[in-house]
């Protein structure tokens, strides 16, 4: 990757990042600025954890968060665990009761989509992509193959909660393709933070009670 970085005139494979992100100056002071803006916030929730943790008679975790800052298993043991046990909260089993075809939550995924102005997925998404059933493993991805309107997803099961979010997160770069389509190819990847942004935002709002009842 650095070689890669060097031959388009970069010093590293670092630079080049910095430079999709538009961040022209020291990382580390960045980061630092960024933290001191959330700062307030992160107190006050860390003090309201190790509140309820005080009277369980529990100790915040030396690690703290876990992987990837996700505080989901501090709440499902420790916080709200009726709200993770509760057939009315449990989503992996309101997936499952519910028992979608994959093409069909797909298709209750693209209606989300559609219902804010973006496009559908072309004929050539549902003849080409790979959708399974759940009965094989691989990582959730999407695809813009460089021919007219020919963008393509790989997806393996649509069962529980983590598999919604990564057809809702993939067919967010999808619909980014779609909308750059009639761009430069070496435009038509886009920025990674707008890329990755897309799918998650939409995945935010689709969390929403009043969405989630429409899918029963």
């Amino acid at each position: 990757m650095n070689a890669g970085a060097r031959n388009d005139e970069f010093r590293n494979i670092g630079d080049v990042w910095k430079h999709e992100m538009d961040i022209d100056g020291d990382v580390e002071s960045l980061m630092k600025r960024l933290m001191g803006e959330i700062q307030p916030m992160y107190d006050l929730l860390v003090a309201f954890t190790k509140s309820i943790l005080h009277k369980q008679e529990k100790y915040l975790p030396a690690h703290i968060l876990g992987w990837n800052s996700n505080w989901y298993n501090l709440f499902k043991d420790s916080i709200e665990p009726e709200i993770f046990t509760s057939s009315k909260w449990n989503m992996n089993e309101a997936l499952k009761s519910v028992n979608f075809e994959p093409i069909a939550l797909i298709k209750r995924i693209e209606d989300f989509y559609t219902s804010t102005g973006l496009k559908r997925m072309t004929n050539t998404f549902w003849n080409k992509s790979l959708i399974e059933d759940g009965k094989s493993s691989c990582h959730g991805t999407a695809a813009d193959m460089f021919y007219p309107e020919d963008f393509r997803m790989v997806v393996c099961g649509c069962k529980n909660l983590y598999d919604f979010y990564v057809v809702v997160h993939e067919m967010g770069h999808i619909e980014q393709y779609m909308l750059a389509e009639n761009q430069q190819p070496v435009f038509r990847a886009g920025s990674s933070v707008i890329q990755e942004t897309i799918g998650d935002s939409v995945f935010l709002a689709m969390m929403v009670p009043i969405h989630l009842s429409r899918l029963r």
